[in-house]
């Protein structure tokens, strides 16, 4: 009998050691396959979340239309989403002393996620005569926060999943990964501009909050179910951070003409992108109901759907920088907001809506994988987080200025040979444009090992269109 329960102790010793020593070893083609599915499946709670809790269309019209936040004060909401990357620096020291990478992401994103709590809690309070001023204060200084607390984890995601998928296929996966939440995210954000328009019998700001509370929950789910994807033997795993390894990012000239031009292409977007829902859909602009933002997400994200997969494929073909380099232009659709008007936008927004869906996916999940590219893997924890940091502190001060601009021109309007109108948005996103131009003469400048030129992509893709 003693000999029979030393067998059975002796037993689950085994099967403990085994799972605790499951990072340690290689991880299998089905933990793989496994892993890839799950990682799909988890990430289509993420979705849910960010389209709705994070400085996006959805919750800058709620934070500036419905609570009547300034573009001053929008500005600043996406700001503080950039400057909190600076505590991503913070992570090459945690993630340097923490033997795996999965239990402190999954204790910091949580709370992070349920943040979508004080947006239910705003929206419920200004429901029944609360202030909207302390609502807009607790929205920023609660972004603020949740935000501190992914940028410090953040990082080990990516090493995670760059450790975890051989680079072989890994744009293409996260290709096709991007193209299964892409739909997720358009039939969720349809469903909500829809429910928005639908139920205006209904206090909005009830209808709000619902959709604030769901998101949440959502979100949450992806990080409790995503701890199931195995984590593979750290690249890094050996290695002592240093303050040589710390600082090494920032001695390498090509990774920094990459981090700096990227930024400046953040700036850029972030100079007019936040204020173009609120216009939109704004009484005293374009005027449009806000199920239009949901039929224009449908538009961009099933154009997105059809041709991230194929972006995927040619960065593992011809290399990620000519990808990026050429879908980073697609700001330049913004153009056609110059011409927007009341009668005209069921015409033009659906077709700027299509060009960007199309180009954008390329840039989006290109950028990541260029960087992924271009890091050692002995510290790509390192690279990861001064990339995120340098592109989020350049790209802050241009949400923030965007938004005083905006607020400054807000009663400019001029008439130009008699027939277009000019307001001061307009100015804006021409000022946004130059500087999305200016930009990608750094990002030209990277050299990406095995790559091919833009022209070369061209004709690659004129003559093979699949």
């Amino acid at each position: 009998m003693a000999s029979q329960d030393r067998m059975t102790i002796s037993a689950a010793i085994s099967r403990a050691k085994t799972i605790v020593s499951a990072t340690d070893r290689a991880i299998t083609e089905q933990q793989l396959r496994t892993a890839m599915t799950i990682n799909i499946v988890t990430g289509s709670g993420a979705v849910l979340w960010y389209a709705v809790c994070v400085p996006n269309q959805l919750l800058n019209v709620f934070f500036q239309n419905i609570l009547g936040a300034s573009s001053t004060q929008l500005g600043l909401l996406v700001a503080v989403t950039q400057v909190a990357t600076l505590f991503q620096l913070f992570s090459i020291y945690i993630y340097g002393k923490l033997r795996t990478r999965k239990l402190f992401w999954a204790i910091c994103h949580v709370p992070h996620r349920l943040y979508g709590l004080v947006l239910v809690a705003v929206a419920l309070s200004v429901a029944h005569g609360g202030s909207r001023t302390l609502g807009i204060r607790l929205i920023i200084c609660g972004l603020a926060a949740s935000w501190v607390l992914t940028m410090v984890a953040s990082t080990g995601w990516w090493t995670w999943q760059a450790d975890l998928y051989p680079e072989r296929m890994r744009a293409t996966f996260f290709g096709r990964r991007s193209a299964v939440l892409a739909t997720v995210g358009m039939v969720w954000f349809f469903g909500v501009t829809l429910a928005l328009d639908m139920l205006r019998m209904i206090d909005s700001l009830y209808v709000y909050a619902a959709i604030f509370a769901v998101a949440t929950l959502a979100g949450v789910a992806d990080i409790v179910f995503h701890v199931l994807i195995p984590e593979p033997v750290r690249a890094d795993s050996n290695e002592t951070t240093t303050w040589s390894d710390f600082i090494e990012p920032l001695r390498n000239r090509n990774f920094m003409r990459y981090a700096v031009g990227m930024g400046l292409w953040a700036f850029s977007t972030g100079f007019a992108g936040p204020f173009f829902a609120p216009y939109i859909t704004s009484p005293r602009a374009i005027g449009a109901p806000i199920i239009w933002l949901g039929v224009l997400f449908a538009i961009s994200q099933t154009a997105w759907i059809a041709t991230v997969g194929t972006w995927g494929k040619l960065m593992d073909r011809y290399g990620r920088k000519p990808v990026v380099l050429l879908c980073s232009l697609w700001p330049l659709t913004w153009t056609g907001y110059l011409v927007l008007t009341h009668g005209n936008y069921m015409v033009v927004l659906p077709v700027l809506a299509l060009l960007g869906g199309i180009l954008s996916p390329g840039c989006a999940e290109g950028s990541m994988q260029l960087l992924l590219t271009l890091a050692p893997g002995k510290n790509r924890t390192a690279y990861v987080a001064w990339y995120t940091t340098l592109i989020g502190l350049i790209a802050a001060g241009g949400a923030v200025l965007g938004g005083r601009l905006n607020d400054a021109l807000i009663s400019f309007h001029r008439t130009i040979a008699g027939a277009w109108r000019v307001n001061g948005f307009h100015i804006v996103i021409g000022a946004g444009l130059v500087l999305c131009l200016i930009s990608l003469v750094f990002i030209n400048r990277v050299e990406e090992p095995q790559s091919t030129p833009v022209r070369r992509l061209l004709r690659e893709m004129a003559r093979r269109p699949g």
